[in-house]
């Protein structure tokens, strides 16, 4: 298993290009046994990547400062072994100043996050005191929201109004210390006397609170995967929440790289072709294709029928099932964001109230 990465830093005429493969040893164990970095030498804008890592099972060279393999560069090369092999030398090395580019490179994926919301993690009421950044499961976002509140009111208070705009009644959140200093979140709405609290709140609530979040985040993440974020919203919220992550990918000031992993047709509506990948896995081996590469796609969104419409009506598929809505045993798919003519299917109405 090998995988790529293209890393920009700096200088996008000069990406760095990272490679690490996996593969198993006699007894079974996973091992990392190839991990390279290359780039283009200073000023070069084209032509092929130079080495400044070449690591095979754990040994090999690597070039300090801004240097690269060949010519004159040579002499800044050094032999280097990994002690552990369940380590990648990404990590290792990037912990050196004298591989500056490394250590760049390891704080971006280091910057990485990943998100899993799980509402009743979000339920939890932590002990009190700011902290920093949003967790995978969501559990210290009352921490994240006083951390907010103390350090960045204007991003605080747009947090609440994108909450006031996608639930309606709610009118203002405060994290509040209780008498035995656990942290709450206290949700006004319109309507009654008393607040609620966290607890009572509904997943929906709690996972677009976690969203806005994120998405109001001063000092982005550089990349942000996200599992199928729909799971407990209301239809109406599923466009809404997309389109909010588009809009946070091309603002020009830190733009983030999202990726989503979704089975809800409703949230791809929000997306163009180019923005969506079909994920399938059939026999133990998993395929990704571009849906604008798909026949007829293109043409039917310049037509007016969303992506959504398309993939329901297997559009996003090059052979359609014998029996609509069924897939072969052994198949999967799912899209992430990262034909024929013929009228698409309908699909299920929205209605208010229902739940994804």
């Amino acid at each position: 298993m090998s995988f790529e990465l293209f890393f920009s830093a700096d200088d996008p005429s000069r990406p760095i290009v990272y490679v690490f493969e996996i593969d198993v040893d006699a007894a079974g164990v996973p091992r990392v046994t190839n991990e390279s970095l290359r780039q283009r030498r200073q000023g070069q804008t084209r032509g092929r990547p130079y080495h400044f890592l070449k690591l095979t099972n754990g040994k090999g060279k690597v070039w300090a400062g801004d240097y690269v393999e060949g010519g004159k560069d040579d002499p800044y090369a050094s032999t280097t072994t990994l002690a552990d092999l369940n380590r990648l030398g990404l990590t290792t090395l990037g912990n050196l100043a004298e591989h500056p580019r490394i250590v760049k490179l390891r704080s971006y994926v280091e910057q990485w996050y990943l998100s899993y919301l799980v509402p009743n993690a979000a339920r939890q009421q932590p002990p009190a005191g700011a902290q920093r950044w949003l967790d995978r499961e969501g559990t210290n976002i009352a921490n994240v929201l006083q951390y907010y509140q103390r350090t960045h009111p204007k991003e605080f208070e747009n947090i609440v109004r994108r909450m006031a705009e996608g639930i309606p009644g709610v009118k203002k959140i405060m994290p509040e210390v209780s008498a035995d200093k656990r942290l709450l979140l206290k949700f006004d709405e319109e309507g009654y006397r008393d607040p609620f609290y966290q607890q009572s709140m509904s997943d929906g609530t709690l996972k677009m609170l976690a969203y806005g979040v994120l998405l109001e985040d001063p000092d982005p993440r550089p990349l942000i995967g996200i599992e199928e974020p729909e799971n407990g919203l209301y239809i109406e919220l599923i466009e809404r929440l997309a389109r909010n992550f588009v809009d946070h990918t091309v603002r020009k000031k830190a733009p983030t790289q999202i990726f989503v992993t979704t089975h809800s047709p409703y949230f791809v509506d929000a997306l163009e072709p180019e923005q969506v990948w079909l994920m399938e896995k059939r026999e133990g081996r998993a395929t990704a294709v571009r849906v604008a590469d798909l026949p007829k796609v293109k043409e039917l969104t310049q037509e007016g029928v969303p992506l959504g419409a398309q993939w329901y009506s297997h559009h996003f598929e090059s052979k359609p099932p014998a029996r609509a809505g069924r897939h072969k045993r052994g198949s999967s798919r799912s899209t992430s964001s990262g034909g024929s003519k013929s009228k698409p299917q309908k699909r299920p109405g929205r209605r208010k109230g229902d739940r994804q």
